[in-house]
């Protein structure tokens, strides 16, 4: 099957379509039209305390770097500090997570490959009634349908935002 040609894109900074995912501000820098589903470039604002417990993508990568503040990162097991200019690979099929530790807002620039897939995601978890953390159930159906799952022994997803120790 022959794929369409990639479609070269300037996006200025501060530019982009706007999602609010789980309570984190998205702004999408480079979608499928773009990239023909081959990767999905978004910008995610994360609120201080706030990020993704663990969890297992099957069908993605996620490289992740800091632009702005303090995170925590979950990678297999281990825990690290990340701060602007650290850049993160998530491989799939590896458990990973993430949370803003600073006590402002973080930015950071995600890369997904490939992205066609995440992007349905992103939007089908944007069109959420109140699109707050707060109500999982339908949130984990959604991740589930997209091969998004927690590690064993976790009985839930990604949805459940980490708490301030």
């Amino acid at each position: 099957m022959r794929k369409r040609p990639r479609k070269p894109s300037f996006v200025p900074a501060m530019q982009g379509r706007k999602l609010v995912v789980v309570g984190h501000q998205i702004t999408v820098k480079l979608g499928s039209d773009e990239t023909n589903g081959d990767a999905y470039v978004f910008e995610d604002l994360t609120p201080p305390g706030i990020g993704l417990r663990p969890h297992i993508h099957q069908d993605e990568d996620e490289i992740l770097h800091i632009l702005e503040g303090e995170y925590e990162i979950i990678l297999e097991g281990k825990t690290y500090k990340a701060h602007a200019g650290d850049v993160v690979y998530f491989t799939r099929f590896k458990v990973h997570g993430f949370k803003n530790m600073g006590d402002k807002p973080g930015r950071a620039l995600f890369t997904v490959i490939p992205g066609a897939r995440f992007e349905k995601l992103f939007d089908e978890l944007n069109g959420l009634p109140n699109n707050t953390p707060a109500d999982r159930g339908p949130i984990e159906k959604i991740l589930k349908r997209y091969n998004i799952v927690s590690p064993p022994g976790r009985s839930s997803v990604v949805t459940e935002v980490m708490l301030r120790r």
